[in-house]
């Protein structure tokens, strides 16, 4: 069967991941982990907004700000166990269109699909982004950046770690550029969703006077040399058993409480 989680990460300081299943058209929250990026005022703020929770979360501060895309490394590499799980990205300052948006996703990968992209609607213009598949990175990424993205878990563990690192460092501007190149790359079935399920609010982080920052960035990430292609290669890469996701996820955020007092 499979599982359909949603993964809510923010893009300023404050990182806060929330794990749902879809049962039967209804999003259940399961767990919800706050990865805080340190400071009074964000642990203060991410506490109350997971107490209504109770048990079901838990709350992880770094003692340092790391950064989105490490706190994803962190978030999808240990909080969820399952292999199948589907990763949806939220921004904290975006929202979703509607409450039928996972199971409009859930409906693609049913019919077999390992990650979608897009689309959107933004709230300072108008704006189409058509998506490309093949061979992104000649394409300037292909636009698959854009939101909403999906994708299985066993995919986003299989980028390696250093195509996810500019200077030694996780990227920072540009990172959903870093994880979406290559997650496209090596998936056997990427699908594009026409109708806009996102509602994008423009952060201003890399515009204006950083835009030459950031445009340095992808001009980067896109040179790198592709992950993987191949039909066979990308099959291979799909984990032959399913972990039981659950029991491990709740074991995984047992020690982390520990680790937390």
């Amino acid at each position: 069967m499979m599982s359909c989680s949603t993964l809510r990460i923010g893009v300023k300081e404050n990182r806060e991941v929330v794990v749902s299943v879809n049962r039967g058209g209804e999003t259940v929250p399961i767990q919800r982990q706050g990865v805080s990026s340190g400071g009074q005022h964000h642990s203060r703020d991410g506490g109350r907004h997971c107490a209504a929770l109770g048990e079901r979360c838990t709350v992880l501060r770094n003692r340092c700000r790391r950064g989105l895309l490490a706190n994803m490394v962190t978030s999808i590499g240990t909080i969820c166990a399952d292999p199948e799980t589907v990763i949806v990205t939220l921004d904290a300052d975006d929202a979703l269109i509607g409450d039928r948006v996972l199971e409009r996703l859930a409906a693609e990968y049913r019919r077999g699909a390992d990650a979608t992209v897009g689309s959107m609607l933004r709230t300072d213009k108008t704006a189409d982004y058509p998506v490309c598949f093949e061979r992104p990175r000649a394409r300037r990424g292909g636009n698959v950046w854009q939101h909403l993205r999906s994708f299985r878990k066993w995919l986003f563990d299989a980028i390696p770690d250093e195509a996810l690192r500019l200077d030694g460092e996780y990227v920072d501007l540009a990172n959903d550029w870093a994880f979406m190149l290559p997650i496209v790359e090596m998936v056997a079935n990427p699908v594009h969703v026409p109708e806009p399920l996102y509602l994008y609010e423009p952060s201003g982080v890399g515009k204006g006077t950083g835009r030459a920052a950031r445009e340095e960035v992808i001009r980067r990430i896109v040179a790198k040399e592709p992950v993987e292609t191949g039909p066979t290669v990308r099959h291979d890469l799909r984990p032959c058993t399913t972990v039981p996701g659950q029991r491990l996820l709740r074991q995984c955020c047992a020690r982390m409480r520990r680790i937390g007092k």
